[in-house]
This record gives structure tokens, C-alpha cells and sequence, in this order.
């Protein structure tokens, strides 16, 4: 259910951001789901799309490039990054056959409580929990070579993966958005060595 807490009083997310004028005043925490037009169609179309085509043969695992919540374009302070809001996107992607998630800026580092300088911040390990586990979850199509690679993930910071597959490196990698979140954000020397 899309709602939230207001005053300790359950109404609809969408009566919270009215009665808030502005998604800033939004209570925090809430359990608000923020579940779109963006995750309908993604609900409703995309993911099963894509599984038919790998069904066909048509490719064998599936990667969604992050951005899984509407984002803030600013850092850590954005109030859609939840455990309600996780939850709901990680039973979104749940019947996406061999899917992998790469954590996007509007999921890190434009959350409120995300802090550059701490890898274990409650952001990354709430993300780590609900997405750093993904795997594949069947085999390969035989058309496009079959079989299943092991996937590896980097301890402590599981939302960057690798894996070969056919003789070819599969990279998912992340960082914070760019430059301006580097430079505002980030210590003195960090931006001084920084290749950004």
C-alpha cells in the first residue's frame, strides 16, 4: 500500500506531499512505495517484454542501469529511499528472469543518510540487502551458448559484479554522479586526484 506516516497518522503518499506542499517535507522515514506510471509500465510491460525475448532467444540476462526510484538531482536528501520503497521494486524485479540491478544515483548517493565517506552507510546496506544478492536464476539459453557463469561481487560494496561469459568481461560498476557530487561532497584531497 502507498501510504505513509504523517504525525503518526497513516494517509495515501500523495495526500503526505500535498499536505507537505513539497516532497522535502515528506515525514522520514515513511512506507511510501512511490509506485508510478514509470513502475507500471515497467510492471506491466518491460519486464515481461524482456522475458519473453529471452524466452525466444533473444538475449540471456537482463541489466537495469539503476535509477530505480524518481530522483532529487541533489545529494542525500532525497526522502523516496526506503525500506518500503526498496522492498516494492525488489518484488518488481522478482519475475525478471537472469536480472542483475546496478545501483543508480537516485538510490545512493541522492539519499537522505548516504554518506560518501562511509561504505557501510545505512543507504548502501539497505540496498546491499534487498539487491546485492541478485544472481541468475536459470541457465543461458542454449542459442546463445547456454549454461550459467559464476557471478562475482565485491565483498563489502556488492553492487559492483563482474562475470565472463563466451570469453567476454561483464562489468557492473558504480560510482557517485559525477563531478558535481564529487566536488561538493567530497574531501579536498579526494578532488584533487580525482580522475572525473
Amino acid at each position: 500500500v502507498d501510504t505513509c506516516l504523517d504525525n503518526g497518522k497513516a494517509s495515501t503518499c500523495r495526500e503526505c506531499a500535498v499536505e507537505n506542499s513539497e516532497m522535502k517535507k515528506l515525514p522520514f522515514p515513511n512506507t511510501c512505495t512511490f509506485e508510478g506510471d514509470d513502475f507500471k509500465c515497467l510492471k506491466e510491460s518491460i519486464i515481461p517484454f524482456m522475458n519473453r525475448k529471452m524466452d525466444e532467444g533473444d538475449g540471456a540476462f537482463q541489466v537495469h542501469l539503476g535509477d530505480i526510484l524518481k530522483g532529487t538531482n541533489s545529494a542525500a536528501n532525497s526522502r523516496r529511499c526506503t525500506d518500503a520503497s526498496f522492498d516494492s521494486r525488489s518484488k518488481l524485479f522478482r519475475p525478471a528472469k537472469n536480472f542483475l540491478l546496478i545501483n543508480g544515483d537516485n538510490e545512493s548517493n541522492e539519499c537522505l543518510g548516504y554518506d560518501i565517506t562511509e561504505p557501510s552507510d545505512p543507504i548502501r546496506s539497505m540496498w546491499r540487502s534487498k539487491f546485492g544478492t541478485l544472481s541468475f536464476t536459470s541457465d543461458f539459453p542454449e542459442i546463445t551458448g547456454g549454461g550459467r557463469p559464476p557471478l562475482t561481487r565485491v565483498a563489502g560494496n556488492e553492487e559492483i559484479f563482474g562475470f565472463e561469459y563466451k570469453s567476454i568481461a561483464f562489468f557492473g560498476l558504480d560510482y557517485p554522479a559525477g563531478d558535481t557530487y564529487i566536488t561538493k561532497n567530497a574531501p579536498q584531497d579526494l578532488n584533487q586526484n580525482s580522475c572525473f
